[in-house]
């Protein structure tokens, strides 16, 4: 496994500024998807993930805990084959299949309650 990105909770205006700072550095935003599952927009600007959400627990998360790191995201060979061995050790995963995230991925998460901090699998498909 190897680090594939770093999401940010943020707001629409967090976004904005975040984007111009990166663009500045030479990064490019890439791709930008809603992705309702998560009520939210995710916005890929090379390894950094924007998270801004419209309604549901992220927004209440947002609204609590303002702009932070909301998870980094591990690239799998096999989604499926990584959810069987997790939930084979008892791991609690947030979805119950993998859902399509930004970009041409699919994606779930480990629970936080398993280890304190928010982990995403990421399976690209077609990855060379």
């Amino acid at each position: 496994m190897k680090l594939h990105h770093v999401g940010i909770l943020c707001s629409d205006a967090d976004r904005d500024s975040i984007i111009r700072v990166l663009e500045l550095l030479g990064y490019h935003y890439s791709i930008g998807k809603k992705v309702p599952e998560f009520q939210c927009y995710c916005y890929m600007i090379g390894s950094v993930e924007l998270v801004v959400p419209y309604d549901g627990k992220l927004l209440d998360r947002l609204n609590s805990v303002g702009l932070s790191i909301h998870h980094f995201a591990l690239k799998v060979d096999s989604l499926a084959s990584t959810e069987k061995v997790l939930r084979m050790m008892d791991v609690k995963l947030v979805c119950d299949s993998p859902v399509s995230g930004a970009g041409d991925i699919w994606v779930n998460f480990i629970h936080p309650s398993n280890c304190g901090i928010m982990i995403e699998l990421v399976e690209v498909p077609y990855d060379n």
